[in-house]
């Protein structure tokens, strides 16, 4: 087998785990060995310009001057009055951090960053960077415009598509939003079943995009139509680039009653996956350790247990297992439920936990699930099979 060393520190998991210590990330293969990594004590905390801890999550001063000042160029707004309301760390898929140019090439190496959110008092605009502050970039929002709709308009968005998706209302953007008048209490969006009253209704066309931290062209877009306060939200589909994947015909998830939540991981457990169901109706709990060991336990009908070692993970595959959990984001999923489609026959309902939290889902909707559960449970997969 080939292996491509790859000199850029901030190469992440993004596909499989081969069990043979080596990681699979979609377009090369890495070896995940000391022997080709760099020293600990030469990787500064990324963001952290001078390599020591960033106690804080603190936004570094060089990346926010660099975005202020790219912002106040393009809008012509003085530096001064730009104040960072918010910023977080994020892992971009490659050096043009998910938004490339035409005709440029970007490798596909992933990049450690921040996402910014920068404000003049009035309007917000949303920023990529790299983690030095040398690229940034303003995704989706074409220079010289800023997103400008009522903090209660957006949060009602979002909550209505946060709960349509099944994801957290974090991961969606505003990207545009323009005042509207609507033909009636419908926003024009008729349907047989209701009465609309027949007014002017002044208020907003909102367009929301999931930010995963994906290139962002050409993905889908939803379209919502407000009335002036966000009290009314209505979907316009019809405007809407989403698919088999978006709106109603979405997985929605549900939370997981708390009397069917599992027991907490032990002191020495990592993540566990508990199946149960299908015409066997077995119960499989399979449990990594914190040594590395991959254990299998069957419960049957009487409640007896039989455990069974799987295989032994090395302590760097345990800790780019746990990496690449924090990466995902699997804390985003927690306590929520993604149950089959009705009327389903012969599924598997697996419910993982870790130390972010639980989630569930049946498995005969699993390619339908958000990507990062996707991909989590491709990796968890790989590591549990026998």
């Amino acid at each position: 087998m080939k292996l491509i060393k790859n000199s850029h520190r901030h190469s992440q998991f993004v596909s499989s785990l081969v069990l043979t210590g080596i990681l699979s990330l979609g377009a090369g293969i890495i070896l995940m060995d000391a022997a080709t990594s760099a020293p600990k004590q030469a990787q500064p905390t990324p963001g952290n310009l001078n390599g020591r801890p960033d106690r804080n999550n603190r936004l570094p001063a060089k990346i926010a001057n660099a975005v202020r000042q790219d912002l106040s160029r393009q809008q012509n707004i003085p530096v001064g009055r730009l104040r960072i309301v918010k910023a977080e760390r994020k892992t971009w898929p490659d050096p043009c951090l998910g938004v490339s140019r035409p005709d440029e090439l970007c490798a596909q190496v992933q990049t450690e960053g921040w996402q910014v959110v920068v404000s003049d008092g009035a309007r917000e605009w949303i920023y990529r960077t790299d983690s030095t502050g040398k690229t940034v970039r303003m995704p989706n929002t074409p220079p010289g415009t800023g997103v400008n709709v009522p903090g209660a308009v957006g949060d009602a968005v979002k909550r209505d598509l946060s709960k349509r998706l099944g994801v957290p209302a974090d991961v969606l953007l505003i990207v545009k939003a323009e005042r509207r008048d609507w033909p009636n209490g419908c926003l024009g969006i008729d349907k047989p079943d209701m009465m609309c009253t027949e007014a002017i209704v002044p208020g907003w066309e909102v367009t929301v995009v999931r930010d995963d931290g994906e290139a962002t062209s050409g993905q889908e877009k939803w379209v919502y139509r407000t009335n002036d306060t966000g009290s009314v939200v209505v979907l316009d589909e019809s405007a809407s680039n989403i698919g088999d994947a978006g709106g109603s015909k979405s997985i929605k998830a549900t939370q997981i009653p708390s009397g069917e939540m599992p027991p907490a991981l032990g002191k020495d457990e990592i993540f566990r996956a508990i199946s149960t169901g299908g015409f066997a109706g077995r119960t499989y709990e399979t449990i990594l350790k914190r040594n590395g060991r991959v254990v299998q336990v069957e419960i049957n009908n009487s409640g007896a247990t039989n455990e069974t070692e799987i295989r032994r993970l090395s302590t760097q595959q345990v800790k780019q297992f746990q990496k690449f959990l924090e990466q995902q984001r699997f804390s985003q999923f927690k306590g929520l439920n993604y149950p089959a489609a009705q009327g389903s026959a012969d599924f598997i309902t697996v419910t993982l936990t870790g130390s972010a939290g639980t989630t569930r889902y049946a498995d005969s909707i699993q390619d339908q699930l958000p990507k990062n559960l996707q991909e989590i449970i491709l990796v968890w997969n790989q590591i549990a099979a026998r």
